[in-house]
């Protein structure tokens, strides 16, 4: 009998694409949506916030892969968008591991997203996964996120938890951002030219998922490429990928807090995170290198 997974998240920017790998690999998958329509993908209803939904998402299932959350980017941080950025991934978490606890279940992997966040700003040295978490906003959310998501611990098999990078993806995200400003040349560094930044094509990222759901790997994951690399040259890179300038100075962090708020840190913040445990688990990547990743997704751009 094929693996069966459920995802949760499963229509977002990630979602997808995993979504499209499993199937590719022969394997069926069923999706969480607090608006379930009919298509290629059975869907099933939830509300994390009313801590509500079918439970009958989880007849089969093998495998959770959990990916729900608020947007962290979507929208300046007032009061009540962190709320709903911590409450999206806390609530989501205790209502899948609520269902989990009741029983009734084949489920025997929970796997689990993070993020890079949890680290806080690392200005210097190489971050591997035995690093304690930092401090700020999106650190908190993280630890708490992750202290949610490990009570599925009683009642599966296998648990791993990956704290993703910047995912680079033309569909969404910063790339998809960037990727029309940068074409006239208007790409510029976030506060220092040397921060650093862990990033992921979203190719490798969805093998990541499959690759520890496969392996039954447990515990905490980078899930970033080997390589990451400073912020000017992210921009430069992306700015020669799509063939146009790269002149603008970097943009100061007191002007990225004007911009954006208490988020402007986050932009600017330095993490040199490498995926040390990937790596020693035999995981082998398809865009180890930044030119790698730029010419596979805007070669047509």
């Amino acid at each position: 009998m094929a693996q069966k997974f459920l995802i949760s998240g499963g229509t977002g920017l990630v979602g997808q694409f995993l979504t499209n790998l499993l199937i590719s690999e022969g394997k069926e998958v069923v999706h969480l949506t607090r608006n379930p329509r009919e298509g290629s993908v059975k869907q099933f209803y939830w509300h994390p916030d009313k801590q509500e939904g079918d439970k009958n998402a989880l007849n089969g299932v093998d495998t959770i892969i959990h990916l729900a959350g608020e947007g962290v980017a979507d929208k300046r941080w007032s009061e009540s968008q962190k709320k709903r950025i911590l409450d999206s991934r806390v609530k989501s978490t205790q209502l899948l591991v609520s269902w989990l606890k009741a029983g009734n279940h084949q489920v025997k992997s929970f796997v689990s997203a993070s993020a890079v966040g949890i680290y806080g700003p690392y200005p210097s040295g190489r971050v591997t996964e035995n690093h304690p978490a930092g401090e700020g906003f999106l650190a908190n959310v993280c630890v708490e996120w992750e202290n949610e998501a490990n009570k599925a611990k009683a009642y599966v098999d296998h648990l791993a938890i990956l704290r993703i990078g910047l995912v680079l993806s033309t569909k969404g995200g910063f790339l998809k951002a960037i990727q029309t400003p940068a074409k006239f040349g208007f790409a510029a560094a976030f506060g220092s030219n040397k921060a650093i930044q862990p990033w992921i094509h979203i190719q490798d990222l969805a093998r990541m998922f499959y690759f520890i759901s496969e392996q039954r790997l447990n515990g905490v994951f980078n899930a970033t490429a080997p390589n990451p690399v400073s912020s000017q040259v992210m921009m430069k890179s992306v700015c020669s990928a799509l063939g146009s300038p790269y002149f603008l100075p970097a943009v100061p962090v007191p002007v990225l807090k004007v911009l954006f708020g208490e988020m402007g840190g986050m932009l600017a913040a330095s993490q040199q995170v490498v995926p040390e445990k990937l790596l020693n688990s035999g995981f082998s990547f398809e865009f180890p290198e930044l030119n790698l990743a730029l010419a596979d997704l805007l070669r047509s751009s």
